[in-house]
């Protein structure tokens, strides 16, 4: 490894930490003095801006998940079962973080990125990787009695709650505590809830949701 990698990779692992830890509001020099780096610049350097550092550990993980997508869409191709495609939009950052190991930061880092409206709109399009598509459109299908802009509306909430309950989880296991057992076990739980609230039944009457013109599902964005 060379020592510009290092230093990269450096800033990545501090940029992550500081931020799920104190939010978006640290600095590109704390950032810097965390991760070692004798320049106070190397945030500029290597990423150019803040956001740059920001957007570069969303795909660096981004990497690992859309492997693991891939990998469990191929195996889901043509199943009529909703849950199996929809395992593949909520379980790949899980197993992810599992993979990992203990302490984990990122879905607490998502969060506070989220939770800043300077990032958010440039954050939640990286989320999304390319097996995302594939898999919602699988679970459209099996969901043809329900109309599109409610779907539309539903899996705007999914991406939040994905990331509040790893998030959760993320700090249960810094803190000693272990409310799910295992990321398989939140994975479960994860993955029933949000069933739950994509699959119910529609008992809104015809247009009484609009989706204005244009309107695009940023949290989950198709490729």
């Amino acid at each position: 490894m060379t020592e510009k990698a290092s230093t990269r990779e450096q800033l990545l692992a501090a940029g992550e930490r500081l931020i799920a830890l104190h939010g978006t509001g640290v600095s590109a020099r704390r950032i810097a003095e965390e991760a070692g780096a004798a320049n106070h610049s190397a945030v500029a350097y290597h990423f150019g801006t803040k956001l740059g550092l920001v957007l570069e550990i969303v795909r660096a993980h981004r990497r690992e998940t859309d492997e693991i997508g891939r990998t469990m869409a191929e195996r889901a191709a043509g199943s009529p079962d909703p849950r199996e495609h929809l395992a593949c939009v909520l379980l790949p950052t899980l197993i992810h973080l599992d993979r990992l190991g203990p302490p984990t930061y990122y879905s607490r880092f998502v969060i506070q990125a989220l939770a800043d409206p300077a990032l958010e709109e440039q954050v939640l399009p990286e989320l999304a990787g390319p097996h995302t598509g594939t898999a919602i459109r699988a679970v459209a299908r099996t969901t043809a009695n329900i109309p599109p802009e409610v779907m539309q509306m539903r899996w705007r909430l999914v991406r939040p709650l994905l990331f509040r309950a790893s998030a959760g989880f993320e700090l249960e296991l810094a803190e000693g505590r272990n409310t799910h057992g295992t990321w398989e076990n939140l994975g479960r739980f994860v993955l029933d809830a949000v069933g739950g609230l994509l699959l119910a039944p529609n008992t809104l009457p015809p247009g009484a949701i609009h989706v204005p013109d244009g309107f695009q599902n940023v949290a989950f964005p198709e490729p």
